[in-house]
């Protein structure tokens, strides 16, 4: 098997796996019991929480676990708007969908909400965003790195227009820790979003960033746990599981990165060598990009013919975000940034992992040319 598509998900790391079920033994109280057991499950939560504090330096007041990015999303995005309902929202054209359909569902409720175009590499343009912000602006939520194209957005930049116009300003980040650490403290952001099976930990536990938890309405009711802002008993063994994700991640992701950006640039100079017409969607390998993440344009083929052929050959990919893999339509990522109707429907997405290795793609250059021939 060849797996391309890390920014889907990546399976969770021995170390994860062990973690989460010595947990399971160790800690089956709930931890809001009032008991041996019960204080013990506490203990443990807030032991995860202060070592996660400390790894991403950010206060512990500020960490709210939630079961996944777009849980995250939604917690964050709704309760600002049921705090500010009368002011302006403003997101991206090319958010991932958890953060479009969010504040679609709340313009249905009467939310104001613009939508910010991106020029035909992936960017924001922070002039659009001033003008933008000259309507009063209870949120800014602006992808930090795009999962279908893996460019960068000025994230530092666009939070400080925000903020000058009195906004606040959240930013997805469920595609960052693989790539890049993450430092609260310096990143000035209001909120933020991240998903352990994004980094080698479990499906079902993500993380919400929430600087200032009186800023947002409560997102879940039925108890006192996480500020009060989302309701439910800890899932304890799965938040040592993302705090082994984390670590291990730390402590690996220099290498896997030196490797994933080498086999990034040998992928495109073997497509070039062996004169396979391909266009790159997004920014080149030398701008503000992740370049595990590569979204390819292969002319003369059909995406999705493309990818059931693959997956006979136990080549996995992606032709766009995972949480929009049922629909026949182009991506609206690529929709946002190209009119090419032919590049559009040609369009694949590789993201490439730790496990990545030269001879997969040397083994995808070749099906890529039998294809072809055919």
């Amino acid at each position: 098997m060849i797996y391309f598509d890390y920014a889907a998900t990546t399976a969770p790391s021995k170390k994860v796996i062990e973690a989460i079920t010595s947990s399971l033994e160790a800690f089956p109280g709930n931890p809001s019991s009032v008991h041996p057991e019960g204080f013990k499950a506490r203990k443990e939560l807030n032991r995860i929480k202060d070592e996660m504090a400390t790894l991403l330096n950010a206060p512990k007041s500020s960490l709210l676990f939630t079961s996944s990015g777009t849980e995250s999303n939604n917690l964050i995005i709704q309760g600002r708007y049921f705090k500010r309902p009368q002011h302006r929202f403003i997101t991206t054209q090319t958010e991932h969908h958890s953060v479009l359909k969010t504040f679609e569902h709340l313009e249905q409720l009467g939310a104001d909400v613009v939508y910010l175009p991106v020029d035909p590499e992936g960017y924001v343009s922070s002039k659009e965003l001033e003008d933008a912000l000259k309507v009063p602006t209870a949120l800014v939520s602006i992808l930090y790195a795009n999962n279908e194209t893996g460019v960068v957005q000025n994230i530092p930049e666009l939070a400080q227009i925000s903020h000058q116009a009195g906004a606040l300003f959240h930013t997805d980040m469920v595609q960052v820790w693989l790539h890049k650490p993450i430092n609260f403290k310096t990143l000035d952001v209001d909120f933020a979003t991240l998903s352990a099976h994004k980094f080698m930990g479990p499906k079902g536990i993500g993380l919400a960033y929430v600087k200032d938890p009186t800023s947002i309405h409560p997102h879940t009711y039925g108890g006192r746990q996480e500020h009060q802002l989302r309701a439910g008993t800890e899932n304890v063994a799965y938040m040592a599981g993302l705090l082994t994700a984390l670590q291990e991640t730390a402590s690996k992701r220099d290498l896997w990165k030196t490797n994933t950006d080498a086999l990034s640039r040998y992928l495109l100079d073997c497509l070039n060598t062996e004169k396979i017409s391909f266009d790159l969607n997004g920014p080149n390998l030398n701008q503000a990009r992740f370049k595990a993440i590569l979204n390819l344009s292969f002319h003369g083929i059909d995406a999705h013919e493309f990818r059931f052929f693959l997956n006979q050959n136990d080549v996995y990919l992606s032709l766009g975000s995972a949480c929009d893999s049922q629909s026949e339509l182009p991506s609206h990522v690529l929709s946002a940034m190209i009119k090419d109707e032919e590049r559009l429907k040609s369009a694949v997405r590789i993201s490439l992992g730790p496990e990545t290795q030269k001879k997969d793609i040397d083994a995808f250059i070749q099906l890529i040319k039998e294809y072809l021939k055919k």
